[in-house]
């Protein structure tokens, strides 16, 4: 290419403030993946779907940092994402696909009041 920037002619289309923002944000984005990257992903999922990747291709990034994020549970989960030690991560109920956050609190509220849920019957019968 010779020195030529191919994104020379896009720049005009970028509001100037948002390579200022990113540079300012980046620096602090990598330090927080380098030194807490549990905690990284805990809130990548958590606020999920903020950026442009799914959640699997999170999991397989979170995988090759030595970062395990375990599938929800209706017996373990809480309506967010919960760290449970020092190399792993619960994925919360909200994260299930048609759940969202009230239906998750719902089903945590119950989980809570009355213990685990010992059948479909008891969960069926405990959340409807």
């Amino acid at each position: 290419m010779g020195g030529i920037c191919v994104a020379q002619p896009y720049l005009s289309l970028v509001p100037k403030p948002t390579p200022l923002r990113l540079a300012r944000c980046l620096p602090g984005g990598l330090w927080v993946k380098f030194r807490h990257p549990l905690e990284l992903y805990v809130a990548l999922f958590d606020q999920y779907p903020v950026g442009a990747y799914n959640l699997e291709t999170l999991k397989e990034d979170a995988k090759r940092h030595g970062i395990y994020a375990l599938n929800p549970k209706f017996n373990e989960s809480g309506a967010t994402s919960t760290i449970r030690d020092g190399e792993s991560f619960r994925i919360g109920l909200r994260q299930v696909q048609g759940f969202g956050g009230s239906r998750a609190g719902t089903i945590v509220h119950a989980w809570a009041l009355s213990g685990w849920f010992v059948s479909l019957a008891d969960f069926n019968a405990r959340i409807n």
